[in-house]
């Protein structure tokens, strides 16, 4: 836990012999439209709610979908799997450990990481825990599950693998960034053969699943400007053969999977989280506008103006349209060809960064208090 402390200690450090903070404008205030979505309340529950502000802080504990579970984690050590169409828990599983990182799932376990950095498998199936590893790197990123592996991404930017059946080390991979700058919170992703990481030094990295070994990596800005060291630390997404990262406040950038070439670049401010579909990559702006762009090759097709300064902090596309919720305590509702508002619903609370998961029609809430809602999206009456 000691890097833990000393990693937040140079970013207090860091935030306090900074600049003062340029005023923001007020929040735009919300505006009339034509009601066409609603989000339908079906279930929610409280049972992995975190209970202290430390714990909300310093946990990165999204839940993830499995074959019609979604499995969920509590910092105090508690994993849950619930039905996802009625909320009915499967199993739950005490560890009696604090748990910072997870869930991962796949290969039939779920995966957690404790504070202190032992791995924990449990069998999708009941719940039973399979293994334990204890690593000697501290972890805040969600393990990977992928191919046989659970994989986990440290806080320096370094990945460790372990066979998904016995818990074995097989190998690490090192890619030291500055772990002062970042908490190593965004998750690594599969794709065919890879695992792929974008990290604090503006690179992009994909790493061979059974070795270990770079597949190639490639990189883009200076890493003189503290601003481009911190560009690839978003949550990257994996569709068809191309990756698509936000390069916070930079750019919208797309990969190309099979070559790591870059196909486009959209020089835009960008938030941290990006929603995919065939025809375009939806994203918002620190300013919160929300925008879609072309996926072929990253022109502008609509950009929405009414939620500006309104903290927007999440994407989602359910059906047709698109969900964005922002810091103020809203979903906004868009219609995904146009940008349109066409729906709203005021929140319960502030929605974790990252908190928003897709099944099918349904979306699924994770608050920053650890609650879990979900809704059903509808044509308004």
């Amino acid at each position: 836990m000691f890097r833990i402390i000393t990693a937040i200690a140079a970013v207090l450090l860091l935030s306090a012999c900074g600049a003062p903070k340029i005023p923001v404008p007020d929040p735009t205030p919300l505006t009339e439209f034509q009601q066409r979505a609603v989000l339908d309340a079906e279930w929610a529950s409280s049972k992995v709610e975190l209970q202290s502000k430390q714990q909300r802080a310093f946990s990165s504990l999204r839940p993830t979908l499995s074959d019609g579970q979604l499995l969920a984690a509590s910092a105090a050590g508690r994993v849950i799997a619930f039905n996802v169409d009625n909320g009915a828990s499967s199993w739950e599983t005490e560890l009696n450990v604090r748990i910072v990182a997870g869930t991962g799932a796949g290969n039939g376990i779920a995966a957690v990481v404790s504070d202190t950095g032992t791995v924990y498998a449990l069998d999708l199936k009941d719940g039973a825990k399979l293994w334990e590893h204890q690593l000697s790197e501290v972890v805040f990123a969600p393990p990977l599950v992928y191919q046989e592996r659970v994989i986990m991404r440290t806080i320096d930017g370094n990945l460790i693998a372990l066979d998904a059946r016995s818990g074995e080390f097989l190998w690490d991979a090192i890619y030291d960034q500055p772990e002062f700058l970042e908490f190593g919170s965004a998750a690594p992703v599969g794709y065919q053969s890879n695992v792929i990481i974008g990290n604090a030094l503006g690179r992009v990295i994909a790493t061979e699943v059974s070795s270990g070994f770079d597949t190639w990596q490639i990189y883009l800005g200076s890493e003189r400007s503290l601003g481009a060291l911190r560009s690839r630390e978003s949550d990257p997404i994996v569709f068809g053969n191309s990756l698509y990262l936000s390069d916070l406040s930079r750019a919208v950038v797309a990969y190309n999977l099979s070559t790591g070439n870059v196909k486009w670049e959209n020089r835009r401010a960008a938030g941290r989280r990006l929603a995919v579909n065939d025809s375009a990559v939806y994203g918002y702006n620190t300013d919160s506008q929300i925008y879609a762009l072309d996926q072929a090759n990253g022109n502008v097709l609509w950009q929405q103006d009414a939620l500006l300064y309104r903290d927007a902090d999440n994407v989602a596309l359910v059906g047709n349209a698109l969900v964005v919720s922002d810091r103020l305590g809203y979903f906004h509702v868009l219609d995904q060809a146009s940008g349109e508002i066409i729906g709203r619903h005021r929140a319960r609370e502030r929605v974790y960064s990252g908190g928003l998961l897709v099944d099918g029609n349904k979306l699924i809430v994770y608050y920053r208090s650890g609650r879990i809602e979900t809704f059903a999206l509808k044509a308004a009456p």
